[in-house]
């Protein structure tokens, strides 16, 4: 690998360990999501950054110690913020869930194969 190529590895594990213990400290729903999008933007999308994460998290396993909390920590406080904000289907009207359903990547109303 170049030392170009690993100066960047080391820049994106430093950017990825600040923006994880910044989600794990942070407390306001609003600034998850803002991270998140942030750091998805900075690793070229949602593919980038899991990337990014899998292969930190699988090194600082590995390791132990503060790096591998981190990732856990930032799961966890990941995860509380889905169950904290996820929709209320059952509450919903038929617009809003055909709305519900674009958004995730499915057909319209009259799209349907």
């Amino acid at each position: 690998m170049s030392r170009r190529a690993l100066k960047r590895q080391r820049v994106n594990k430093k950017e990825l360990a600040k923006t994880l213990t910044a989600i794990k400290n942070e407390r306001s729903d609003r600034q998850v999501k803002v991270l998140c999008g942030e750091i998805a933007e900075r690793f070229g999308g949602l593919d980038g950054l899991v990337e990014a994460w899998h292969h930190s998290l699988d090194t600082d396993l590995e390791k132990g110690g503060y790096a591998a909390f981190r990732h856990i920590a930032a799961l966890v406080r990941l995860l509380q913020y889905t169950e904290d904000n996820k929709p209320n289907y059952g509450a919903m009207s038929d617009e809003e869930l055909e709305s519900a359903i674009w958004e995730l990547g499915g057909p319209l109303p009259g799209e349907e194969d």
